[in-house]
């Protein structure tokens, strides 16, 4: 065989035998495994991860049982998995075996092994005592099995171990599942982990309590705008919540733990409908369909997919539904990162909170989608990242959308100017058309005549509107007439009564004349708002005058009810008032009236209740008097 240099000088033929020594040698060390170290469990630590200390066998027909696995790993047909402290398989149909050799060289006999990813299909977990050889656990488990199964209450897969002081034991774990396959495992002494999983539930609860309390003040801001990008966003909060919690595993041990189909699937129906309510949400808010026509299709149609897979996961395979939810949500992330930037340079102010805070999200959303293909690392950061950029947005988003209310009272300020302009533009018009009737007598006389009479209409309609008290909000004057008209026509056919309070305020001139109109007419509007929140959203709280109110109470079956409301209006408004640094003491004299008792219409119901009011007053003031005092006085 001729001469085969591999890099040596020659030496003649004691040189070529070395260097075929040295080939050979090289080559037995290149074929023969190199086992991993036993992992030495010791008092310094009160817990580890076990990714560098793993190595790996993958089944792609997921037909080997315990036995041929540990006669494979004899073999050295496992493979160390060098560097990775959270082993991450990405979406593979092979069943994946990990393994790993300690020995406890601590006095604590109690451990666990965590496996921190809850969207795992089964799990199977063996521990053997190395020296012997025999099983001493075995656990099968995942989130195809109800929650009962599981060898520890914990949203994540978790196996206790009793160990002896210095023995040694070996680890084997079979993961199978139609998601990623993402494998970190962690081991502890049971009190550490015991801490560590309160901390975490405690975590958990703050994350979910935030998006509750961004839920219910985006409800409140619905109802109180009536905008539906806040329908819309409070459909993204629900489901992202639905999202996160059925991903760590806190829904399957509270929500559903008899449900695994629904548990399996929760997690990607969430982030689709999390998808689907985001891109609606981004358009409208962006108006994206006007300042990025073409981003705006790609939303669309991103919403499309997303509503689709919401559909299709009961149905298709799960792999499929998670690495299409996947990839969506890059595509999505990227279009709507792209549309807030055009927003914002078309000069969309409130654009800016909304540009930071989804990039953030979108961030996280890409860095787990592109982890659950294996193109990143698992680690604490990247398992989470979603999590992450969903609280952080949770905290910038309640800027953007106090940005969106900033932006509507600037365009109702714009509407109201544009109003006053349009209103100097007619007055303008009208100076005109005077200044020229003159020339054109008849002609300009009989359109002034017709702008008159549509001015007339207007203010007309304008009185008919002001039926309300301008300092206090109650109703004034004329409403309170037609509330009492309504009530006294409600029991013309039934055998109610109706009753009306006249209430006085004592020494209230004194307070106009020492601090002053402002603080006097802040007095009246603390007390409106007292009166208001003694009586029905029937009844009526009206201001007929300077210090004067009214309430209306119809409906009653007797007089106790408004006895009732009479003394707690006397007692509410003797509370002291505090207004601009002043503490104010008033009273109130209230006469009361009552329907069909005192009169068959309001004009002398309201004058039975003055005379009882005068009576009050005539009686030392602070008081309720009716016509019943009226006529035991």
């Amino acid at each position: 065989m001729p001469e085969k240099r591999v890099g040596f000088i020659g030496y003649g033929e004691w040189g070529r035998g070395i260097r075929a020594f040295t080939v050979f040698a090289f080559f037995l060390l290149s074929m023969a495994p190199f086992p991993l170290n036993a992992l030495t469990l010791d008092n310094a630590s009160d817990g580890m991860a076990l990714g560098s200390s793993l190595s790996v066998l993958k089944d792609p027909q997921s037909q080997m049982g315990i036995d041929q696995v540990r006669r494979a790993d004899q073999s050295g047909l496992f493979h160390p998995l060098h560097g990775e402290d959270e082993p991450n398989f990405g979406y593979t149909h092979s069943a994946v075996w990990l393994h790993a050799t300690f020995v406890n060289g601590t006095t604590e006999t109690r451990w666990v092994l965590e496996l921190p990813f809850a969207q795992l299909d089964q799990v199977e977990f063996y521990l053997i005592d190395k020296t012997t050889g025999t099983i001493i656990n075995h656990y099968r488990t995942g989130d195809t099995l109800p929650f009962s199964e599981r060898p520890m209450v914990h949203r994540h897969f978790v196996f206790p171990m009793e160990l002896a002081h210095n023995e040694s034991y070996e680890i084997y774990m079979r993961v199978r599942s139609e998601g990623t396959v993402t494998i970190p495992l962690f081991l502890w002494k049971d009190s550490t982990f015991a801490r560590e999983s309160r901390n975490a539930y405690m975590a958990l609860m703050l994350y979910f309590g935030l998006l509750l309390g961004l839920f219910t003040y985006n409800l409140r801001l619905y109802f109180s705008l009536r905008d539906r990008v806040y329908l819309y966003y409070l459909g993204f909060i629900a489901s992202i919540g639905l999202g996160m919690g059925a991903w760590n595993g806190l829904f399957f041990e509270y929500l559903w733990p008899d449900s695994p189909r629904w548990g399996n699937i929760a997690a990607v129906v969430g982030y689709n409908l999390t998808g689907m309510f985001g891109a609606i949400f981004s358009r409208r808010f962006l108006n994206s369909r006007t300042f990025t026509p073409l981003l705006d299709r790609v939303m669309k149609y991103c919403t499309w997919v997303f509503s689709f897979l919401v559909v299709a996961a009961p149905l298709a395979q799960y792999h499929q539904i998670a690495m299409m939810t996947s990839a969506v949500g890059i595509l999505f992330s990227i279009a709507a990162v792209t549309s807030g930037m055009n927003c914002l340079h078309h000069g969309q102010r409130s654009a800016r909170y909304f540009l930071l805070a989804w990039s953030l999200l979108l961030l996280g959303t890409a860095i787990f989608g592109a982890r659950n293909f294996g193109l990143l690392p698992t680690n604490l950061f990247t398992r989470y990242s979603m999590q992450y950029g969903s609280a952080i947005e949770i905290l910038l988003f309640s800027f953007a959308l106090a940005e969106r209310i900033s932006d509507l009272r600037r365009s109702k300020e714009m509407a109201e100017e544009a109003a006053l302009v349009a209103k100097r533009r007619m007055v303008e018009l009208l100076e005109r058309a005077e200044h020229e009737l003159e020339q054109r007598v008849k002609e300009r006389t009989r359109e002034l005549t017709l702008i008159n009479s549509r001015l007339q209409e207007q203010e007309s309609r304008l009185k008919g509107l002001a039926m309300y008290d301008p300092l206090t909000g109650l109703a004034n004057r004329r409403l309170l007439d037609e509330r009492i008209e309504e009530a006294l026509s409600s029991c013309s056919h039934k055998s109610h009564k109706v009753a009306l309070l006249l209430i006085d305020l004592d020494k209230f001139k004194p307070v106009n004349d020492t601090h002053g109109h402002e603080v006097g007419d802040a007095l009246l509007r603390a007390i409106a708002g007292r009166l208001q929140s003694l009586v029905r959203s029937s009844d009526t709280v009206a201001r007929i005058g300077g210090d004067e109110f009214v309430i209306v109470i119809p409906g009653m079956g007797d007089t106790s009810r408004a006895q009732q409301i009479g003394e707690n209006v006397i007692r509410e408004l003797s509370q002291p008032i505090a207004e601009d640094e002043h503490t104010l003491n008033i009273s109130a004299s209230v006469g009361m009236a009552f329907y069909p008792d005192d009169g068959l219409n309001g004009a002398s119901l309201m004058r039975q209740a003055d005379k009882a009011m005068y009576e009050a007053k005539r009686n030392g003031r602070n008081r309720l008097f009716s016509s019943i005092d009226l006529a035991t006085a």
